[in-house]
């Protein structure tokens, strides 16, 4: 393929040598960003979502980790720089450290919805989140608030959004397993409990 053909409009240059085509989505391009960053850089927070399959928050400025010393100067790009790299896979940073990550950038309903997300994907459990959230320091205040409202079989991010208002409002119970001494019945998303006759408001 000729240097003008990839001048076309067919394409868009990230940097020089690495070129992708016009149409191709967001997770494409991340990767041909990071051709053009130092080696050992992974992705993270919502950049690492993306790559993830789960996408919220705003795709720019990328986020990415790096332990190598070289500085990385694009505005459309943020490298942090660390002493150890975090648990990683295929460039990714592992999904709970993603999430950490992004509570600093992401508001409370968003974050709850990655959180729920990667559960309902299979990239984690709601036993790991909450564990590595007790791990860290004082920083992690938002993420652990968060965390007590990730839940699992959530089938998508609508049903996190509905369940947020209700639950933030004290309303409903969610998930909750329906059955008797013979085993449950079922499991309903969103429940109001009967209210006891002596606990009922008066008009």
């Amino acid at each position: 393929m000729s240097v003008k053909t990839l001048q076309g409009s067919r394409f868009r240059r990230i940097t020089k040598g690495v070129y992708v085509a016009a149409t191709t989505d967001v997770s494409h391009y991340i990767r041909g960003i990071m051709f053009a960053l130092p080696p050992r850089t992974i992705a993270t927070g919502v950049t690492g979502f993306q790559l993830l399959g789960v996408a919220v928050g705003s795709q720019g400025p990328m986020t990415f980790a790096t332990t190598h010393p070289w500085p990385v100067r694009r505005r459309d790009v943020k490298v942090m720089r660390l002493k150890q790299s975090p648990p990683h896979r295929n460039g990714v940073a592992a999904p709970e450290h993603c999430w950490l990550r992004a509570a600093s950038t992401l508001n409370l309903l968003d974050l709850v919805t990655a959180g729920d997300w990667l559960i309902r994907l299979g990239r984690t459990t709601l036993a790991r989140s909450t564990r590595r959230c007790r791990d860290i320091a004082s920083r992690g205040v938002a993420a652990r608030a968060a965390v007590k409202l990730v839940r699992e079989r959530v089938d998508s991010p609508r049903e996190t959004w509905l369940r947020l208002c209700l639950v933030l409002a004290g309303l409903p119970i969610c998930n909750l397993v329906i059955g008797d001494d013979q085993g449950p019945i079922g499991r309903v998303d969103l429940v109001y409990m009967a209210v006891p006759a002596d606990h009922r408001v008066r008009g």
